[in-house]
């Protein structure tokens, strides 16, 4: 009586509730909040009071569908801890749909249950693969748990329709020996009207009117003798080796002899085996480059077939065969790392059964990360005496530099209308949005302001000058640090020094003069 009054109550502030409240995403309300208790104990109430297991797995399924949604929804707004309890009750959702299932008496409705289970699993893991790529770093451990949920659910199903349809066999295999077994009977009941049609007593001849005539007159008026009628029986042996007596009618008035006891002997069994419904997964064939890999398999029937691909640093992603419905399949994957190892789980599909088979390839090791700063005049000489650009050299990588600090001879020498270090910082400053710092302004700064000194080597003196900058600078900012190639430096300017860092390897190129 108490859960009764409890879920009217319930029903009865869904009924009331603002239309708005409840549908603040497209996905319903946030798990967490106060609508999405309100929500999911209305569902809970509403399988509790569904007694019709077909029903209630149809709805536990529709349930799933709409966790699943808000799974995905929270983690891609980065709300791991939303995503995990919408997770939670996916998970509850997909298990109680399949628990159901179990319960359905009618073997063929039971299967269509659990192979809209095994077909709505499956999409689930292809939409939750897309999502990995997309959500952020704390989000993706709710994801790869939500693609193992979804697995394991589809593996459930499967494995049930395997049980059904090795049930239904059975069932035609007793219906056939049933119909044999009538078939038998229906021939014994024929074979014995036949027998009996022809054992049928034939009437007695009556006289010719030849035979009349002879008689004479005294004979002709004798009154005639009444005879009384005899019934005829006859006895018949059945297939079956019983012995009957029968009337002329065909009805049985007595058994004379009893059946012999029969002993059934199986059927000896043929040479005939049943035919393999197992899938053989063959030809494996992977082919790695740096970051991107191409994998070719063969299955004996056709299947529908997808990889799971993990390694150390990438959590498990779902790719289906670009075949579709076939015995021959592929799966291209992009944005691998290189000298990587790799771990991949082939997975068929067929008469309801997943068939596995797993392996695993190593990404090629990329070439070595190159890097230097040369020096190259500026042409004609003429135009432009002893003046320098300065052009790096960046080969297989991604190269970020951290610092430079360049020599300046002669300072303060004139250069048109500035002097050597004033034309540097003013040219800088116009084709990179940044300049260089002294390094005796940018040591006196750290000091002061950090109490520490300057991390990257810059002396101190008045000839040669050092100019300098680092990224992030000296005040915490982020500046694109790069060599712009089209910056003309004056006579007297070298590198003094640079740190450069390759960001996929984390490898370093150091110089100092």
């Amino acid at each position: 009586m108490k859960k009764l009054i409890i879920a009217s109550l319930l029903l009865t502030m869904l009924a009331v509730a603002p239309a708005p409240a409840l549908a603040q995403t497209d996905t319903g309300p946030t798990p967490g909040s106060f609508w999405y208790g309100i929500t999911t104990t209305f569902e809970n109430v509403n399988l509790f009071f569904t007694f019709n297991s077909e029903k209630k797995a149809e709805k536990a399924l529709r349930y799933a569908e709409k966790r699943l949604s808000q799974v995905t929804a929270t983690a891609e707004s980065g709300n791991a801890e939303a995503a995990e309890i919408a997770l939670a009750d996916y998970e509850a959702k997909i298990a109680l749909a399949e628990e159901s299932s179990k319960k359905v008496k009618d073997t063929e409705r039971a299967e269509k249950l659990f192979t809209t289970i095994a077909d709505n699993t499956s999409k689930h893991q292809e939409t939750l693969g897309v999502v990995l790529d997309k959500v952020p770093e704390e989000a993706r451990e709710a994801i790869t748990r939500a693609i193992e949920v979804s697995k394991r659910g589809q593996e459930e199903a499967t494995r049930q329709i395997a049980e059904l349809k090795g049930e239904v066999e059975q069932l035609k295999q007793e219906l056939a020996e049933l119909k044999a077994k009538d078939e038998e009977r229906e021939k014994t009941i024929e074979d014995l009207k036949k027998q009996q049609s022809s054992e049928t007593v034939s009437p007695k001849k009556q006289d010719t009117p030849s035979a009349i005539s002879d008689i004479s007159p005294t004979q002709k008026t004798a009154t005639p003798e009444i005879q009384t009628p005899t019934k005829t029986t006859k006895e018949v042996t059945l297939p079956n080796g019983a012995i009957i007596e029968m009337d002329e009618n065909g009805n049985i008035i007595r058994t004379i002899k009893e059946a012999p006891q029969q002993t059934y002997s199986p059927a000896t069994p043929t040479n005939q085996t049943k035919p393999d419904a197992s899938v053989q997964i063959s030809s494996i064939n992977v082919t790695p480059t740096i970051t991107t890999a191409k994998i070719e398999w063969e299955t004996d029937k056709p299947t529908e077939s997808k990889i799971f691909l993990s390694s150390g640093e990438l959590s498990s992603k779902v790719y289906n065969s670009e075949s579709g419905l076939s015995t021959r399949h592929s799966v291209s994957v992009n944005g691998l790392k290189g000298a990587t190892s790799y771990t991949y789980e082939i997975e068929a599909i067929a008469n309801g059964n997943a068939y596995k088979k797993t392996g695993n390839f190593l990404t090629e090791t990329p070439p070595p990360p190159e890097f230097s700063i040369k020096k190259e005049a500026v042409l004609p000489q003429s135009s432009w005496p002893e003046w320098n650009y300065f052009k790096t050299n960046k080969e297989n990588g991604d190269f970020v530099l951290e610092a430079l600090t360049l020599q300046v001879s002669n300072p303060d020498e004139k250069v048109g209308s500035h002097t050597k270090i004033g034309e540097i910082q003013w040219r800088t400053l116009d084709k990179q949005g940044w300049n260089y710092r002294t390094c005796d302004a940018i040591n006196d700064a750290f000091m002061s302001w950090q109490n520490t000194g300057y991390k990257y080597p810059c002396p101190t003196s008045s000839n040669p000058k050092y100019l300098t900058y680092s990224n992030p600078d000296w005040q915490g900012n982020d500046v694109n640090l790069t060599i712009n190639p089209n910056i003309t430096f004056p006579p007297g300017v070298e590198i003094y020094y640079y740190k450069v860092v390759e960001t996929n390897t984390g490898q370093v190129f150091e110089y100092q003069k």
